[in-house]
């Protein structure tokens, strides 16, 4: 009889479920799967709730006139979770385009 090896599972910073197929906190590199609350169009584990909520917060309060200061906090909370929703990044492509145009205006004067 022969016995082969099989290594474990490999497991990545992004993966959404365990090897037992549970639900993983949607921030980068967390592989938490108990006590996780749905919130901001994802999952998270208590401590990342309270850092996504913080981030969307700070984006909720700042000015609309502040396009390169939203762009920023908005990437803080790209590279926070695990994967990017389509609306998310379709957003950021129109602020972008704000920006340039806001620059343009800018150097016109």
């Amino acid at each position: 009889m022969t016995v082969t090896y099989t290594p474990p599972a490999q497991t990545s910073q992004y993966d959404l479920v365990n090897m037992h197929g549970a639900p993983l906190c949607h921030a980068i590199k967390c592989r938490k799967h108990t006590k996780l609350h749905r919130a901001y169009r994802g999952v998270f584990c208590p401590a990342h709730l309270l850092a996504i909520a913080s981030i969307r917060e700070r984006i909720l309060h700042i000015p609309h006139e502040e396009a390169t200061l939203e762009e920023l906090q908005r990437e803080v909370e790209a590279l926070f979770r695990k994967i990017m929703e389509p609306g998310h990044m379709h957003y950021l492509a129109n602020l972008e385009n704000r920006i340039k145009e806001l620059s343009k205006a800018r150097i016109t004067k």
